[in-house]
């Protein structure tokens, strides 16, 4: 306000926000195969972007008449916490994740052998391109997380189907999952103009 010098909040930070093309290609190109993933496998599934040291969840989508574990839109955690964190670090050169790492306060404050398993992680991550790892977030969870976009881009995400681990069925069902969340992945790069 000029009269006062103070500041209100208008609807120009929404356009600026809208305007982030990488941002809106993403949600495009992952709308629908999300919808169907998620329909698939009765489970609630997110894409998430990096954020400085941090995991930001762009977009979730739920299936319908399903109880399931989800992660809300504009969720933060640290990169080094979660599955999709670490699947976007090991597709970073090891300079660059080794930097976010040191960045990262609760890796810096992890106790030596867990900062070991992080590394040892983002090495099998890079050989296949995907993680499968019981949550450390929720008690009983598992993660599947694989990589969509480009590297180095604002195009580099991660799609994760986060579930209850159920031990008489989870060796079945991980692999059907796997397979769903590759399918998706699959699609949303072929949106995004990206070949197999």
């Amino acid at each position: 306000d000029a009269g006062s010098g103070t500041f209100r909040l208008t609807l120009r930070l929404y356009e600026l926000a809208h305007r982030q093309n990488s941002t809106v290609l993403l949600r495009r190109a992952a709308l629908l195969p999300m919808d169907a993933l998620a329909e698939e496998t009765g489970q609630s599934c997110h894409l998430s972007v990096q954020l400085g040291s941090l995991l930001l969840v762009l977009m979730e989508r739920t299936p319908t008449r399903r109880v399931c574990l989800a992660v809300g839109e504009g969720t933060t955690l640290p990169l080094s916490q979660s599955a999709s964190g670490l699947v976007l670090l090991s597709r970073m050169t090891d300079e660059v994740a080794q930097q976010v790492l040191k960045d990262d306060p609760h890796y810096q404050a992890a106790e030596l052998l867990d900062r070991k398993a992080i590394n040892a992680s983002l090495l099998k991550i890079r050989q296949t391109g995907y993680f499968v790892v019981n949550s450390d977030l929720t008690a009983g969870g598992m993660d599947i997380a694989i990589s969509v976009g480009v590297d180095n881009t604002d195009t580099a995400a991660v799609i994760d189907i986060p579930f209850i681990s159920r031990a008489n069925e989870s060796d079945a069902r991980t692999e059907l999952y796997l397979k769903a969340a590759q399918a998706c992945a699959a699609q949303i790069n072929r949106n995004l103009g990206i070949e197999a």
